[in-house]
């Protein structure tokens, strides 16, 4: 059901298959009906039940922001229910299921580069201990491991294309014209897999993201948008990385992971918006730390 899928690209497919039940294109639309509600209701919950108004988060937030323009002259703005019920569901479902997908692939990594996953857990138990904890606001501490995590994103482009966007005017570019009105997706996995930007790029390398010597992270490379770019890239990118540093960070701390003896990490890609790797056996031998 991603960009690529015919149903997103030809006019009127997707309700003929939602309404001949064809492909489970009914029972996606029945979650996604459900799944609406359920933002609407915590919306409402916000703004009408005192215990929910005192919490400090995103919501209430939002609706602050709302309020305020909403006692201004002020119309050239965005702000509206609906955009923040479009963005609880970017945060909840873009960041899950990323976060998701970039740990499997991490893990089934991690299982092929074994001297990776050791200089990993060296760095994380001698620069945090085993009761330390790594936050994405430190990451500056551990510089190997998060350009591991960097270097998964690239390598999985776990989200090979991007979400689409309409030209709001006709656009040059290199002689060629993209008209207004015309839908744009961005090949995301094309940009991380480029060699004119990545040498060997099919080889898995945390040192593309690393400057003096392995001690200071290159955070923004040239052809790098795991989570798209610009001012509609993906809200939930901080949330993702946050979560997956944490998760991972945690697991190759009291784990050593591997695949069974005798059986070698396979990387079959399940295709979808956000591509997944199929199910295999792993082990996880706990550390003594």
């Amino acid at each position: 059901m991603g960009p690529s899928n015919p149903a997103s690209l030809v006019p009127g497919l997707r309700k003929t298959f939602e309404i001949f039940k064809i492909a489970g294109y009914d029972k996606a639309r029945k979650a996604v009906l459900q799944f609406s509600s359920f933002l609407k209701e915590e919306i409402k919950r916000h703004k009408t039940s005192q215990p929910f108004r005192d919490i400090p988060d995103f919501i209430n937030c939002y609706l602050e922001k709302l309020s305020e323009l909403s006692k201004t002259n002020n119309k050239d703005h965005a702000f509206s229910e609906n955009m923040l019920e479009g963005n609880m569901a970017l945060l909840f479902l873009g960041a899950s299921d990323t976060v998701y997908s970039s740990l499997g692939w991490l893990i089934r990594i991690m299982c092929k580069y074994k001297n990776i996953q050791e200089k990993v857990y060296k760095e994380l138990m001698e620069i945090l201990g085993k009761d330390g904890r790594a936050k994405y606001e430190e990451r500056d501490k551990i510089p190997y491991t998060f350009a591991v995590l960097m270097e998964g994103q690239r390598y999985a482009s776990n989200v090979p294309l991007s979400t689409t966007r309409r030209a709001n005017q006709d656009i040059p570019v290199n002689g060629y014209i993209i008209p207004k009105g015309s839908e744009i997706t961005t090949n995301l996995w094309g940009l991380h897999h480029d060699s004119a930007y990545w040498d060997e790029p099919e080889e898995f390398r945390p040192e593309r993201f690393l400057t003096d010597g392995g001690t200071k992270l290159i955070k923004h490379p040239l052809s790098y948008v795991p989570f798209s770019l610009g001012r509609r890239n993906c809200p939930g990118e901080t949330i993702a990385w946050m979560e997956i540093l944490y998760y991972f960070s945690e697991i190759l701390k009291k784990f050593e992971i591997s695949t069974p003896p005798g059986v070698e990490p396979e990387f079959e890609i399940i295709n979808g918006l956000v591509t997944r790797l199929a199910p295999q056996q792993l082990c996880f031998k706990e550390r003594n730390i």
